[in-house]
């Protein structure tokens, strides 16, 4: 990793103080992008170097979640720990393969696509309607392990809301254990 950046982008509102003489660019849609290089190692400023951890880049020392699909379990692997087994509803359902996580989220939204108002013979809003945004269906939190997946508390599974239901005692660890990043391998 030669020449690494970091790049953060920040949306809001553009003010007078705006210099276009700077590194700073602001985007089509209105987020304000800054870019600059990534420290060398061992050159970390305060408190910068106190939020560094041991973990390398390969994942040793991180967390993994492993999905069985055939035996409905999900497994959080955690370094120098056993792992601990959890029931896991819809596994069967994923596509084999690795995924991390994407977003942790506290009351989620979940998206209905056409086929929950199709079921229930009611109109099909419009992609992006508000109407389709539904909070409760996938509990109290989730860990989208992409746009439309996500292990969640639920209070039931089906097909249409997808993804991995665990037990609300299971995702408290989880929640707590797992961060943004972290490997998700289903079998």
């Amino acid at each position: 990793m030669a020449n690494a950046s970091l790049l953060l982008v920040m949306t809001g509102c553009a003010t007078s103080s705006f210099n276009p003489q700077s590194k700073e660019q602001w985007l089509p849609d209105g987020a304000l992008a800054l870019v600059r290089p990534i420290p060398k190692e061992g050159n970390y400023p305060e408190p910068m170097a106190r939020m560094r951890s041991s973990m390398t880049a390969e994942g040793d020392g991180l967390p993994r979640l492993i999905v069985e699909s055939a035996k409905h379990t999900l497994t959080l692997n955690l370094p120098g720990e056993t792992p601990v087994v959890m029931k896991a509803y819809g596994a069967y359902a994923l596509k084999h393969g690795s995924y991390s996580v994407a977003l942790k989220q506290t009351d989620p939204l979940w998206y209905a696509p056409p086929t929950y108002f199709l079921r229930r013979g009611m109109k099909v809003p419009n992609e992006g309607n508000k109407s389709r945004y539904m909070r409760g269906a996938l509990g109290r939190k989730a860990l989208f392990i992409d746009k439309q997946v996500a292990i969640h508390t639920g209070p039931v599974w089906n097909e249409e809301i997808g993804g991995i239901k665990v037990s609300e005692d299971d995702m408290a660890r989880l929640f707590e254990t797992v961060g943004i990043g972290t490997t998700v391998e289903v079998r």
